[in-house]
């Protein structure tokens, strides 16, 4: 990339480091299949030790990921309002991307990443709750990878509706390109607070 000119070059900056860190946090979180009663107990208590500092060591990739891919969302529908003033509108971030959705005539399926933006990113950005703290204590790569792929499914179906279509698989380019899996089994990124604990216990 070469000199910043317009909103969709700043909106593809923060992406990309989105999902930079979504793939470090991947190599980081990515310590499956492991069953802890087929581990011996003196391994188990070794193994527990790494899960949780892979644990800790997640937090700050999968938070920069939220904050950053957020950015991307929010510097699209502001670009893009100033391209296409038929979207434009002075409401909150959701209801800005459900309205460009419905002008389109699209369905306006915004709720899955909405959902996450409520969850996820609030608690990033205004982390004044107990329960908003513990939503980052707890935040697991499953999680924040689900989050981006609806914030970017939600992308592909604007960009399609303004004549500014993605790649065909876009997601899959986008992923491989950054060492993100396209996919998150259970197996191999498990809740990697419970996998300790349960490790400690065996």
């Amino acid at each position: 990339m070469d000199d910043i000119r317009t909103g969709w070059d700043v909106a593809y900056l923060v992406m990309h480091s989105a999902f930079d860190e979504l793939g470090a946090a991947a190599t980081i979180c990515r310590v499956g299949p492991l069953d802890p009663q087929t581990i011996d107990p003196a391994e188990s208590f070794f193994l527990a030790g790494k899960i949780m500092q892979a644990r800790a060591g997640a937090r700050r990739p999968l938070v920069k990921a939220v904050a950053l891919f957020q950015a991307g969302m929010e510097s699209l529908i502001n670009f893009w309002s100033s391209e296409h003033p038929e979207i434009q509108s002075k409401n909150g971030f959701v209801q800005r991307w459900e309205r460009a959705f419905v002008v389109k005539g699209l369905p306006a399926t915004f709720g899955d990443y909405a959902s996450f933006y409520r969850e996820v990113r609030n608690a990033v950005i205004h982390p004044d709750t107990p329960q908003r703290i513990t939503t980052i204590d707890q935040l697991r790569f499953i999680r924040v990878h689900e989050g981006i792929k609806h914030g970017w499914n939600a992308f592909r179906r604007l960009a399609d509706a303004i004549g500014e279509p993605h790649d065909k698989d876009s997601w899959h380019i986008m992923c491989e390109a950054h060492g993100v899996p396209t996919d998150c089994p259970e197996q191999l990124y498990p809740d990697l607070m419970l996998l300790g604990r349960q490790l400690f216990n065996v």
